[in-house]
């Protein structure tokens, strides 16, 4: 907490005031520097003012109450311009020293006349060939806890280069000097701040003269700033122990465009982003470098001589000259790990070998802008022996680069373009190092040099690399485990593009699960994603799925006895099978080679995230592979199979089964090549078959809608008719094997031909692509659909069945399910065995009506575990009823089903879930009033004993045939024992369904609101109850119209239009009557009926 404040106003102020107030505010720098201050006190500079001279903190801070240098009464910075001195700030000696919110300049440009001047021979200790913003050695001392915050430092230029013809210019240096220990500095921290245009560093931190180990600079950490334009480069370390660089852009460093009004530039023109000498537990994570220049060295990041322990991961690296992963001499234990490169190690070096020599006009990648020739190639990864100028070899030991993604593509100048040679290095005498997991993707004329001197060790490994080409071809290099070409396409989201997203690799990528996990791996990818904790990794940058324990199975059981959680990568070494073993579930799995895995009938196995089968891998007939990650695929090795075994019901010679294939390679030549023919489907084709009336149904107009497919592919997700046989009958055997299992995201089109064509929905034909059953309600839900049709297998072929074929087969062998409802049997079915159960099996195909275009999509949260089979079984719990229709005395069975289910989440209206019937050759069908809806599954709110539905009855079928009415099954507590009452209106008859069916005959026709269903007996006890019994039909009409009176016969009917005069007049002495008003015109008439009870009188309408 600041004991005291004191205000500097280079304009306002006066040295002679006390400081301590806004109006008392000093003057000038040398009024600070010959004050004393206290721990805790701030200094503050006024907002916007230039400060001549050089700031000399006078007095040190204490721990936890620094001494505080910044701004007060704005926005904009101070200024300190160092202004004829060495350095803009010296805080040599000091320590416990805070500065923010200040900008720093010292460019000789501005002296009038040098104040700091040298004092040796040579003239290097003085402002002439020195420029610092901040300077600060130790002067034989441990110095603590520096901190600079949202500072600017910029413009840092000597006036006379050194003997090499540099320009000194540094934003900030930290030097630990002096004869004896401890000379370093504890503490340093540099945050949020802006360092850029100076002549040759942005962070110094070094060391000079004898020291012990332990007494090197520590504790340092340099995070989320911009260090950009500097003349060399960007950090650099010497001696330093413990340091964290994160989240920095370090960019344009070895630049030479900054320094303007000087030519040549004062700027080095060299220099990588970052780079160390004898350090030791350092971490770089989460920066970005990018656009290093310089004929040598210019990295992003590169490990110099003698460190050890140091990290590079997680960081973005572009367009740097140098290249990549450069390693010195004497480096061990360090890595570079999971970071992303990209068009890194463009330079070429200078080739005095080309006739006539090489100049920057005819060569300009060989030169540096500046015009120095390249002295050394751009490189990927390079393992160098360099010690220091004239100092013998030594090699680095022990060090890795691995799970790094590499794009080696084209370096782009306004003027010229180079392809680049990425270099992959091992010099003499180093040894142990190891290369893994890396992608290396190599675009377009781009290539890859691979570089060995005789004397680089054995023990150098690099392995389970993927190339997409350039791949190594010296043994040296090769690992048994890479991925080579045409196998090594990563499959990039954007490969060449310059955002990190770009190069997350597909969850087809052949790079999954192919990289071995590196012990002490950092737990996390590049972008976050958890590591595995053992067995594969995934090659390159970007992990898919991780796990966080593993387990394996051999012939003795699993580890420890125990069986997997879905936190565990399971391992099977030997063979295993769900019938013997049981089911289980885990986090990954993996087959090994020679190991079969088998998945019984009704078992499964649920994996969260990639399954890879290297060994076999058999599902049964009704077993499932369930997985729960979208991004998570099934891979198969070159030694592996997959077989998904599917077994077709019972089918006659002329059947046919809707399927599918659960596997991404399956052709028509594959599974289906011992099939007598399969046909696919083109829904823009379709336009329902006038022979059979109405607007829904499956039959098409002329043969188009389905066709022979004779080759080709199987499309994911299509559902594709198939005849399996010859023979009279039988099931059929078919193995999937093509491939690897379908997972995930699966989007297939869904075309609408419009409400003109195809009025009630244009069919589409899918199949489930899993090799698992879907929930038919979560695919409906995620599709914004409503029903799903089966294909059951009940009548044969026939010529009398109305089609475009000389013999049809059966709209009414079609099943409906429906999510609000559930599922109704097929017409064709005299019981509830087609009656589907809201489960769609592995490769079961099924049709939906299309009332857009779009797609539908499949995704794993559909999955189920349980119910791959084809038979089915109710499982919702709602109050339903299934009634039937069906005459046997016709040439082949005629029958239809309907559904009327009571749902808390439906009302009496029309709802999304109600489903209008399809034209079969016989129809039953609800109605809601005021509609003109013909409904085969219909949806009502909550149950009432007083509720009346009215239903109806067509047929195609021109004989008078006798019909049977009956309730086929209920479900629900509300309808228990409850009696239902059937009222013919036509007959004037009520039975109770419960106890017995309802016969009746009919000729072709249509017949809405024949029938009356309800849960009470009306008896003729009242006049009211028998009015209310009178029912007419149909109404709205075309020209006749029925009426019935079950509990007592009609006398007289009149009929009037809307001016109340009387258009027509009927004496009647039956039940049951029809008038004829066909020469009545269209319009809304007035009907009263008359009976011994009273009068009803009801609305009527002529269309």
């Amino acid at each position: 907490m600041a004991q005291t404040t004191y205000y500097v106003d280079a304009t306002g102020g006066d040295d002679l005031k006390l400081g301590t107030t806004e109006s008392e505010a000093w003057q000038t720098l040398s009024k600070v520097n010959s004050s004393t201050f206290s721990p805790g006190d701030q200094i503050l500079f006024k907002s916007g003012e230039e400060f001549l001279g050089k700031l000399i903190p006078p007095s040190s801070g204490t721990a936890g109450n620094q001494i505080v240098f910044g701004k007060y009464g704005g926005d904009a910075r101070p200024i300190i311009n160092g202004y004829n001195y060495k350095e803009c700030i010296n805080a040599s000696g000091k320590e416990y020293l805070t500065f923010q919110d200040l900008e720093l300049i010292n460019n000789s440009d501005d002296d009038t006349g040098i104040i700091d001047t040298c004092t040796n021979p040579d003239c290097t200790n003085g402002a002439e060939q020195k420029r610092y913003g901040f300077y600060a050695n130790s002067q034989n001392g441990l110095r603590r806890s520096f901190v600079f915050d949202n500072m600017k430092i910029h413009n840092i230029y000597p006036r006379d280069p050194d003997s090499k013809g540099e320009y000194n210019g540094f934003a900030i240096q930290f030097t630990g000097f002096g004869a004896t220990d401890p000379n370093y500095f504890d503490g340093i921290t540099i945050q949020n701040s802006e360092l850029y245009d100076v002549g040759i560093l942005g962070v110094s931190i070094n060391k000079w003269g004898t020291f012990a180990t332990s007494n090197i600079h520590k504790n340092v950490t340099i995070t989320n700033n911009y260090i950009h334009h500097t003349g060399g480069s960007g950090i650099v370390f010497f001696e330093v122990d413990g340091y964290l660089i994160e989240n920095n852009l370090i960019t344009y460093t070895g630049d030479y465009t900054m320094d303007v009004g000087h030519s040549p530039s004062r700027q080095r023109g060299r220099g990588s982003g970052f780079w160390c000498v004898r350090t030791y537990n350092g971490l770089l994570q989460y920066n970005e470098f990018s656009h290093a220049h310089g004929p040598k060295d210019s990295c992003g990041a590169h490990i110099d001589i003698g460190n050890d322990n140091v990290i590079i991961q997680y960081n973005l690296s572009w367009d740097n000259a140098g290249g990549f992963a450069e390693y010195m001499g004497d480096n061990t234990n360090c890595i570079y790990r999971y970071n992303i490169s990209i068009n890194d190690g463009w330079r070429v070096k200078f080739d005095n070998t080309i006739v006539p020599e090489p100049t920057i006009a005819t060569h300009p990648q060989m030169f540096t802008a500046k015009g120095e020739r390249n002295g050394q190639p751009g490189s990927a990864v390079w393992f160098s022996n360099y010690f220091g100028p004239s100092l013998p070899d030594v090699g680095s030991f022990n060090n890795s680069v691995y799970n790094n993604t590499f794009f080696i593509g084209k370096h782009i100048e306004d003027t010229w373009e180079v392809d680049i040679d990425a270099h992959i290095e091992f010099e003499n005498l180093t040894d142990n190092n190891e290369v893994k997991n890396n992608l290396f993707y190599v675009s377009g004329s781009s290539t890859i040099s691979y570089v060995k001197e005789a004397g680089a060790g054995a023990g150098n490994i690099m392995d389970n690399n993927m190339y997409n080409k350039e791949a190594p071809t010296d043994a040296y290099f090769m690992g048994p485990n890479d991925i080579y070409p045409p196998n090594g396409w990563p499959l990039l989201a954007n490969a060449g593009g310059l955002d990190p997203a770009d190069y997350k690799i597909a969850p087809s990528s052949p790079a999954i699960d192919m990289g071995v996990t590196m012990a002490g791996n950092g737990g996390i990818d590049y972008f976050g994603n958890s590591l595995p904790g053992a067995g594969s990794t995934d090659i390159g940058a970007h992990q898919t799925f991780s796990c966080g324990s593993s387990k394996g199975y051999t012939a003795g059981g699993w580890d420890s006895g125990v069986g997997p959680t879905t936190s565990d990568l399971v391992t099977l070494t030997s063979d295993y099978s769900t019938a013997i073993e049981g089911n289980f579930e885990a986090c990954q799995l993996i087959v090994n080679s020679g190991t079969t895995l088998t998945i019984a009938a009704g078992d499964h196995i649920k994996i969260n995230g990639s399954v890879t089968i290297r060994g076999d891998l058999v599902i049964e007939h009704g077993g499932s592979l369930v997985q729960v990650d979208d991004g998570a695929i099934v891979k198969r090795t070159n030694s592996g199979s997959i077989n998904v075994e599917v077994t077709t019901p019972n089918l006659l010679r002329d059947d046919f089964m809707a399927m599918g294939s659960p596997m991404s390679g399956e052709t028509r030549a594959d599974v289906f090549g011992g099939v007598r023919n399969v046909q696919y489907h083109t829904p823009s084709n379709f336009i329902p078959n006038v022979a059979v009336p109405g607007s829904t149904n499956f039959a098409d107009d002329n043969r188009d809608f389905w066709q022979n497919y004779t080759s080709g592919n199987l499309n994911l997700g299509e559902g594709y008719l198939i005849f399996p046989q010859d023979n009279p009958s039988g099931t059929v055997d078919l193995t999937f094997s093509q491939g690897t299992l379908n997972n995930g995201l699966v989007t297939v089109p869904k075309i609408y031909n419009g409400a003109g064509v195809n009025p009630a929905g244009t069919p589409n034909i899918y199949s489930n692509p899993y090799a698992s059953p879907i929930s038919a309600d979560d695919f409906l839900s995620a599709n914004g659909l409503t029903d799903v049709y089966f294909w059951e297998h009940i009548t044969a072929p026939h010529s009398g069945i109305p089609g475009p074929y000389g013999r049809n087969y059966s709209m009414d062998d079609i099943s409906i399910y429906n999510d609000i409802s559930g599922g109704l049997a097929a017409a064709n079915d005299g019981g509830s065995s087609t009656q589907p159960n809201g489960i769609i099996s592995t490769s079961q195909g099924f049709g939906v009506l299309a009332t857009s275009s779009g797609n539908v999509t499949f995704n794993n949260s559909m999955r189920l575990t349980t119910g791959n089979t084809t038979l089915r079984t109710q499982d919702l719990e709602l109050d339903r009823m299934w009634f039937r229709v069906s005459s046997d005395a016709f040439e082949y069975p005629l029958g239809s089903n309907t559904l009327i289910a009571y749902n808390p989440e439906a009302t009496d209206g029309l709802d999304a879930g109600d489903t209008n019937r399809l034209d079969t050759s016989v129809s039953l069908y609800s109605t809601i009033s005021g509609t003109n809806k013909h409904l085969t599954i219909q949806s009502l709110e909550e149950f009432d004993q007083e509720d009346k539905i009215s239903m109806g009855f067509s047929t195609l079928v021109e004989a008078d045939l006798e019909y049977t009415f009956e309730l086929t099954q209920t479900q629900g507590t509300q309808l228990g024992d409850r009696s239902i009452y059937l009222i013919d209106n036509l007959l004037g008859t009520i039975t109770d369904l419960t106890q017995e069916s309802h016969s009746f005959r009919s000729g072709a026709g249509d017949q809405p609101g024949r029938f009356t269903l309800q849960f009470e007996y009306q008896t003729l006890a009242t006049s009211q109850n028998e009015l209310e019994a009178i029912g007419m039909y149909p109404n709205p009409t075309d020209g006749v119209l029925n009426i019935a009176s079950p509990q007592s016969p009609i006398t007289e009917v009149k009929i009037f239009d809307l001016q109340g005069r009387e258009v027509l007049s009927q004496v009647v002495h039956e039940r049951v009557t029809q008038l004829d008003i066909n020469d009545l015109n269209q319009s809304i008439y007035m009907i009263k009926i008359s009976t011994a009870s009273g009068h009803l009188v009801k609305k009527l309408v002529k269309r």
